[in-house]
């Protein structure tokens, strides 16, 4: 790699920078709710030492794998916990010190492997991160430097037992590949759909939101009892999980049980008191048994924590001209189609309401 090779690269890399700067920017201001469970530098720096050893395990026996892995906790107190990263960045003091006999290429191959993990390694923030500080698709760069080790000690190992090394080189390379085409091939069924998806991620991540990802995938297909049966779990692992009560509201309700729905939807709100889903939702339910004044509350709740709730305006819009406040349903009615320019209810009643005035 010399200076020209830099130069002539140096618009790809600015290009890239510009890009880098944009996802920090919004994962730091809108991407990261939650994401101070992992907050200082100390735990970040024995995450950052353990993530690169995880990838390397996955590339060279890519075995358990999972759509997102069980969340890690490191104990950033423990000296144990940097042991990782301090042998990591010895095994790469070594490969510089050789780097003129047998170290380069392993420097070369396994520092552009680290290099290229370095914004997924836990120093940028992410809302990932809440559920994992892994996954399997942040080494797709980084894994061409494993990769390009690999071949190249094969071909090595090939030329110094000098017996038909290119046959014999051949047929291992055959061999791997056609045992990675087998496990891609056995591994892209989970893909088949949601519900499949999920449930491999059940089997393997023992943590509560991949019932509640389950529960939702089975209730968009309606098999509503088994979504509850999912929302339900979710909350014995986790009984302070706002979405989890949320959505086995909507599935109670679905399944018929607007009582139960309803609190649920309570207990949710006492969980997260912003929380305009469940707002927009409770409003619903008391706007049907005829409590107009107090769905209008939710409603307004609804609108406020979520400005740009296009149904809530339209259904806080219809509650207010029910009881006589024309004036404010049509400031609703026009919310809700400068937020959706297609509400064609929304329309309709703003046109009328206006040919009245």
């Amino acid at each position: 790699v010399q200076w020209k090779d830099l130069l002539h690269s140096a618009s790809f890399f600015t290009l890239s920078l510009g890009q880098a700067l944009v996802a920090l920017w919004f994962h730091s201001h809108r991407g990261v709710e939650g994401f101070g469970s992992r907050s200082g530098f100390p735990l970040r720096l024995a995450t950052a030492g353990r993530v690169p050893w995880f990838y390397l395990s996955k590339a060279l026996l890519p075995l358990n794998l999972m759509v997102v892995y069980p969340k890690w906790h490191i104990d950033a107190s423990q000296w144990a916990s940097y042991a990782p990263g301090l042998l990591l960045v010895g095994m790469l003091g070594v490969f510089w010190w050789t780097r003129k006999t047998w170290g380069r290429p392993w420097l070369f191959g396994l520092g552009y492997f680290v290099v290229t993990l370095f914004p997924v390694l836990g120093f940028f923030d992410q809302s990932f991160y809440r559920y994992s500080s892994v996954a399997d698709h942040w080494q797709y760069y980084s894994i061409i430097g494993v990769i390009a080790l690999v071949v190249a000690t094969g071909k090595g190992i090939c030329e110094w037992i000098q017996w038909r090394y290119w046959r014999s080189g051949t047929l291992l390379g055959l061999a791997v590949a056609v045992v990675l085409a087998a496990a891609t091939w056995r591994r892209g069924w989970i893909y088949h759909d949601n519900i499949t998806l999920w449930r491999d991620n059940v089997a393997r991540n023992p943590a509560p939101w991949p019932h509640n990802n389950l529960g939702c995938a089975l209730q968009d297909r309606g098999e509503f009892d088994g979504a509850i049966q999912q929302f339900e779990q979710a909350l014995r692992l986790d009984a302070n999980y706002p979405e989890a009560e949320s959505n086995l509201g909507n599935a109670l309700l679905l399944a018929g049980k607007p009582e139960e729905a309803m609190r649920h939807w309570e207990q949710a709100l006492q969980l997260k008191p912003d929380f305009p889903q469940v707002q927009y939702n409770l409003g619903l339910c008391l706007a049907r048994q005829g409590k107009l004044s107090e769905a209008i509350v939710f409603w307004e709740q609804a609108v406020r924590g979520k400005p740009r709730y296009a149904e809530a305006h339209y259904n806080l819009g219809v509650a207010l001209e029910q009881t006589g406040r024309i004036g404010e349903a049509i400031e609703h009615y026009q919310r809700a189609v400068e937020c959706d320019p297609d509400y064609t209810l929304a329309r309709n009643r703003l046109a009328r309401l206006r040919t009245i005035q």
